[in-house]
């Protein structure tokens, strides 16, 4: 019945949760917590909210910072982000859980009765880039009650409709760079099975949906697909089922009914697509820069070559705006940071990266993806 976003707002010293009627009307604030928020996750029925923030500084530290002691002590200074439940309109305090480490990512199971939490050993970037692990965590007591030994990075977790198992984003092992795999965990005995058979791509967006359907985007070479895994006699199937450009964000309808996502294209950013069931295409919603329909726009196209080895590469070409045939033209060539990232076939403009902005001044744009 009502939206609920983090925000600052007013005289606001903290992000806090607030709540807006679906039928309009005031928005209200329902946490005060002395720290930001991070991120939350509804209990089922609605009356209860788990959330990350990390504990209210100390008066004694508040004091000493407003005199001007506000020195940072490298890997000293930092707060661990600790797991709060609240429960809504009550007078009384959240219940922080005494969980082990710096949490990043909290979801509340279907059934109501636990949570599954992402810790780290430490807030620090080393810890929640590379040692993240699943924490299953039961409401009532706060205790853990199981942790999945996930081999890697670790990215987006769901959980399954009847709250007996995971769907983990989660890199194939230590060495790999990228989460994007598509694991499947039992919350009952902790086993973890990798369902992405082989797929060369990365998994960036998961929903369970159904028992035995999840719907997933995956990112191959420069392009994302739309893509499922089904639960055949007793075998999870992933299958690729169409290509739907640089897209992310997956939502689903609690019914299956529609779904929408984030797309952007070479002419645009980020947009709100929406596609119903039985219709042939998605329909666009938003159009945050409407200006754009009047510029002109370079060519820009994947390039496809071999590395010495005989690896096929891929990257992102946007040529001269005003290109004329047999003119030789200089290249910026934008190298992306990582090795986790890649650049898709999208819109490729932005503060630090020339995209058309340059192609409009004569240069072509090279972005290798390595």
């Amino acid at each position: 019945k009502e939206i609920s976003f983090l925000a600052k707002r007013g005289k606001d010293e903290h992000a806090a949760l607030w709540l807006i009627p679906l039928q309009g009307g005031e928005s209200r604030k329902v946490s005060n917590h002395k720290a930001d928020l991070t991120a939350y996750s509804w209990s089922p029925d609605g009356k209860q909210v788990a959330f990350l923030a990390t504990e209210p500084v100390a008066k004694e530290k508040k004091e000493l910072k407003d005199k001007g002691f506000s020195q940072q002590i490298y890997e000293e200074d930092w707060q661990p982000v600790r797991v709060w439940i609240a429960t809504i309109d009550a007078k009384d305090e959240p219940r922080k859980l005494d969980l082990p480490g710096s949490a990043t990512d909290v979801k509340w199971s279907p059934d109501g009765s636990s949570l599954a939490v992402t810790l780290a050993p430490t807030p620090l970037v080393d810890d929640t880039m590379m040692n993240k692990k699943v924490h299953i965590v039961d409401v009532a007591s706060g205790r853990v009650t199981r942790t999945l030994d996930t081999p890697g990075k670790l990215g987006q977790i769901a959980w399954s409709t009847d709250s007996k198992q995971l769907a983990l984003i989660s890199a194939a092992d230590r060495n790999d760079p990228q989460e994007g795999r598509l694991w499947i965990a039992s919350v009952l005995d902790g086993k973890l099975k990798d369902i992405s058979g082989n797929l060369e791509g990365h998994v960036t967006s998961i929903v369970w949906h159904e028992p035995d359907r999840i719907s997933l985007l995956v990112d191959v070479g420069c392009s994302t697909y739309g893509a499922s895994a089904r639960l055949r006699d007793q075998t999870w199937q992933l299958r690729l089922f169409e290509e739907r450009g640089p897209i992310s964000g997956l939502s689903i309808a609690r019914q299956g009914e529609a779904a929408a996502w984030i797309a952007h294209t070479d002419r645009h950013p980020g947009e709100v697509y929406l596609i119903v069931r039985g219709a042939e295409k998605p329909r666009r919603l938003t159009d945050s820069n409407p200006w754009l329909a009047e510029m002109r726009f370079a060519k820009q196209e994947v390039v496809k070559h071999k590395a010495r080895d005989g690896l096929e590469l891929e990257g992102i070409l946007v040529r001269p705006l005003d290109e004329k045939p047999n003119t030789r033209y200089p290249l910026i060539l934008t190298v992306h940071g990582g090795p986790e990232s890649h650049v898709p076939n999208g819109w490729v403009t932005s503060y630090a990266n020339p995209g058309q902005v340059a192609a409009a001044r004569g240069f072509a744009v090279f972005y290798p993806n390595y």
